[in-house]
């Protein structure tokens, strides 16, 4: 087991081997759009945050995150309802995860103001498990073509499903099966 010294945005990494975080941290993000938290949403988020949104604007650090989601709720997102529909981590490593997460979105407007068709997109989340939790250090988030079967929701009866972490040197992921 390795704990790393000091991150280097200030928060101190844990040793951590199980999701349980996570899927708080799934549920959390659901839980403050919806409340249009803005302050709640961005305690999700490292300090050093890149996040690029649906329409591909890049965010850097909590100061242009917390910018443009305020922006974006003040209007746009003030009537929006979102739902997590599944998804699935995979873990890096004790430490670090990948977050693959299908989404939908309604009540949402366009720039003239007329409500948008309900959406659906896919987050992918890069999480790192901090002292105070797991939190999203990197975030792409994209729009899903409705006439695209999507790997999370078709046909899967599990709303989330997790796979262990490899461990390159010994040739077995953390939970002993050999890699392929």
């Amino acid at each position: 087991m390795h704990v790393w010294p000091v991150a280097m945005n200030g928060e101190h990494p844990a040793v951590c081997s199980t999701p349980d975080g996570i899927e708080a941290l799934v549920a959390a993000w659901a839980t403050a759009w919806n409340r249009h938290d803005i302050e709640a949403a961005t305690r999700l988020v490292m300090p050093n945050v890149d996040f690029v949104n649906v329409e591909g604007r890049w965010l850097r650090g909590r100061e242009e995150f917390v910018d443009h989601h305020r922006q974006i709720h003040r209007v746009q997102m003030r009537d929006s309802v979102w739902t997590n529909l599944a998804h699935e981590i995979r873990l890096i490593g004790n430490d670090l995860a990948i977050v693959h997460l299908e989404w939908t979105i309604k009540g949402d407007r366009d720039s003239d103001g007329a409500v948008r068709r309900p959406r659906h997109g896919l987050f992918t989340w890069v999480v790192w498990r901090t002292q105070n939790g797991w939190r999203i250090t990197a975030a792409q988030n994209v729009d899903l073509r409705p006439e695209v079967a999507h790997r999370l929701t078709a046909g899967v009866a599990a709303s989330s499903r997790t796979y262990p972490s490899p461990d390159p040197v010994s040739g077995f992921d953390l939970s002993g099966h050999p890699l392929a």
